[in-house]
């Protein structure tokens, strides 16, 4: 036997050429995405996976009737949902399952109630980032002028694009307002 040979096969026979499964962080991705949203050689990985195994199929429907009620806010299917999790072989599934039945009041109310509190968590998101960058600098005074005085974006609002020259003046005025945060800093 030629040493470059694998051991029961022929001399000139081709091995299977298979591509590269995704790993299981990739996989997960995957069956959480919308599948319009995917690109062609995704949406050809999507059904090899769900035929590996039948658990595999269970899971991806499971998942994208979950990911479904999210987008769509039709948090009354949650039940029906939580009870075709019990009833599957699934032991991670149902793991997530009992997490969402012990809070289900408040995940029912995400699902079904169109408020958010993104904006709240975005603001103090900002906040704690403007405290750590002055760590060891100053104290609460200069705390609130960096606070009252720094630019905020409206993201829903504010449309610009680079060729327009509204643009260039949000630039000037973003960069105007740091260096009176900055002068503010250097006085204080």
């Amino acid at each position: 036997m030629h040493p470059l040979q694998k051991a029961g096969t022929k001399r000139g026979a081709r091995a299977l050429s298979t591509e590269a499964l995704p790993s299981s962080r990739q996989a997960s991705w995957l069956f959480l995405c919308h599948p319009e949203e995917l690109t062609a050689k995704e949406q050809a990985t999507v059904p090899r996976l769900r035929q590996l195994h039948p658990e595999l199929d269970l899971a991806y429907v499971l998942a994208q009737q979950f990911v479904q009620m999210l987008r769509t806010l039709t948090g009354e299917q949650l039940d029906t949902w939580l009870e075709a999790v019990a009833s599957s072989p699934l032991t991670d599934l149902k793991s997530f399952a009992s997490s969402v039945y012990e809070d289900k009041e408040a995940i029912l109310a995400g699902l079904t109630r169109a408020e958010s509190n993104g904006p709240t968590e975005g603001h103090i998101t900002r906040l704690k980032l403007i405290k750590r960058s002055m760590y060891g600098r100053a104290k609460f005074d200069l705390l609130r002028i960096r606070v009252l005085f720094s630019p905020q974006k409206d993201l829903r609002t504010q449309e610009t694009t680079r060729s327009s020259p509204s643009w260039r003046s949000g630039v000037e005025k973003t960069c105007n307002s740091q260096r009176t945060t900055f002068g503010v800093m250097g006085v204080a």
